[in-house]
């Protein structure tokens, strides 16, 4: 223990955070490839459809796509990859554990894991559907850990209740963080509607999905 005259105001929380910031600097070697890494902007990648669907109030989580003649789900996949090296999009495949096919690194803030599957129907066309999830980067939730860290640290000290209202930049920085989130589904999406039309794919969207559906029902019946 320190002798009482060498006890500065700071020393209590210096060693708090230090405590905090301990197993991240180990963890650092680990981590390093995916705290460095430097995705392209999302200004560069916007356009004005990105942009329509971000202002708009449609689910970004999933788009669908119909196709008259089969196609094979790894090929489509492999057409995914392809398109991204070609726009030096920072990616990588799923090697088989993870629960995605590809994952961009389309932010710095957050990720979006694409995962793709297909219906087949009668006469050889399918049903297409991708998901796109997107989920917050290392980065980010190191971030906002330190953040809550230093505001508890700052608030403890101070102990003032005025102090408390720190908190209020937390829920800031979360819709923020969220904001960013569907950019990236909706510049994901408009990627994946021109690979779909250069494919022949025709984009489908849920009514128009259900009414399809319905038209096969009798057709197949008979």
């Amino acid at each position: 223990a320190l002798p009482k005259d060498k006890i500065q105001w700071w020393s209590r929380p210096l060693v708090a955070l230090l405590f905090f910031l301990q197993p991240i600097i180990r963890g650092w070697a680990r981590y390093r490839g995916r705290l460095v890494v430097r995705p392209l902007t999302l200004a560069a990648q916007q356009s004005l459809d990105s942009l329509a669907l971000l202002n708009s109030k449609l689910p970004l989580n999933e788009v669908q796509y119909w196709a008259e003649q089969r196609i094979e789900r790894l090929a489509f996949v492999a057409c995914i990859l392809k398109r991204l090296d070609q726009k030096g999009w920072p990616s990588r495949a799923d090697i088989g554990w993870s629960e995605f096919d590809v994952e961009i690194y389309g932010s710095r803030w957050n990720h979006l894991q694409l995962t793709t599957v297909i219906e087949d129907h009668p006469g050889d066309r399918q049903m297409i559907r991708c998901r796109l999830r997107s989920l917050w980067s290392l980065t980010s939730r190191i971030g906002l850990s330190a953040l809550l860290g230093v505001e508890l640290i700052f608030i403890g000290w101070l102990w003032q209740p005025w102090a408390w209202l720190l908190l209020l930049t937390l829920p800031l920085c979360i819709w923020l963080l969220r904001r960013n989130q569907r950019t990236l589904q909706s510049i994901g999406t408009v990627f994946l509607d021109e690979l779909a039309k250069e494919k022949g794919l025709i984009k489908i969207f849920p009514n128009a999905r259900r009414a399809k559906a319905a038209e096969e029902g009798p057709a197949s019946g008979s």
